[in-house]
C-alpha cells in the first residue's frame, strides 16, 4: 500500500527510505542505490536510515539533469 507523506509536514527535514521512495515515485532498492553512489544524503539514527535529502530537491535536480 502506498502513502503520500509529501504534504504531511513542509518543515521535514528527514524521512525513511520507504516514504522517500514513495515521495519520489522509486523502489526501495533504488533509493538504497541513490545512497550508495552518494545522489541522495542519508544518516543512520540508530538501526534506521534517515535521508535528509528532500525528494522535492532530488526531482528538481534531476530535472534539470543535474545529477
Amino acid at each position: 500500500m502506498s502513502h503520500n507523506h509529501s504534504n504531511v509536514n513542509a518543515d521535514k527535514v528527514g524521512w525513511r527510505v520507504s516514504e522517500w521512495a514513495d515521495d519520489v515515485g522509486i523502489g526501495r532498492a533504488f533509493t538504497y542505490q541513490l545512497i550508495g553512489e552518494g545522489r541522495i544524503k542519508s544518516v543512520k539514527i540508530g538501526g534506521a536510515r534517515v535521508i535528509t535529502t528532500p525528494p522535492a530537491d532530488y526531482l528538481k535536480n534531476l530535472a534539470r539533469g543535474e545529477l
